[in-house]
């Protein structure tokens, strides 16, 4: 995906379905007792930054960002969304990860 366009369009396509449908087989195959009551899916992307690593800083004094998973964004959501709050409440961008932007 190129274009925010682009962008727009996968997420409001809501992902695909063949994915969900094979997703869902795997687990149906590999927890054959496992009482599924229902199936949901929906559209993501996955961001990379030139680094390798997660950007998290301040872009201007009132707007921060936290981007940039790499492909294991949700593994380590919860220690990022710490930095991230981190980051806005002090001002300070976490230095191992900091890769400016602007």
């Amino acid at each position: 995906l190129e274009t925010p366009e682009q962008i727009g369009d996968w997420f409001r396509s809501g992902g695909r379905p063949a994915v969900r449908d094979h997703l869902e087989d795997l687990m149906r195959r590999l927890m054959p007792d496992l009482n599924i009551l229902s199936i949901a899916m929906d559209a993501c992307v996955t961001s990379f930054t030139p680094s390798g690593r997660p950007v998290i800083d301040h872009l201007s004094p009132r707007i921060a960002t936290a981007t940039g998973g790499n492909g294991a964004g949700a593994k380590c959501s919860d220690a990022l969304g710490r930095l991230g709050a981190t980051c806005v409440t002090t001002g300070t961008a976490p230095h191992l990860l900091h890769t400016k932007l602007h």
